[in-house]
């Protein structure tokens, strides 16, 4: 059987290792991707994002003490389950 010959999408073996690689990736990305310390880091920065465009005109936070509340604020968030 010369699997170049024929067409790739009519072959078995081809079709398997496609599904095999989309499901490997798939799995990898929701692991990667979908937990509850990604989430928590994304809102993280997206509330230390506010908060500086919020304070930088009144000039009340540094932006470096900001960034040391954010780790336990991820902390926090995990310890809860999710923002």
């Amino acid at each position: 059987m010369n699997i170049f010959k024929e067409d790739l999408l009519k072959n078995k073996y081809f079709l398997l290792l496609v599904m095999l690689f989309v499901l490997v990736t798939g799995i990898l990305y929701l692991r990667n991707y979908n937990s509850v310390k990604i989430e928590c880091e994304l809102y993280a920065k997206e509330l230390s994002q506010k908060l500086s465009v919020v304070m930088d005109g009144g000039g009340l936070v540094s932006r470096s003490r900001l960034d040391k509340i954010t780790p336990s604020g991820i902390q926090d968030c995990i310890r809860k389950g999710g923002p």
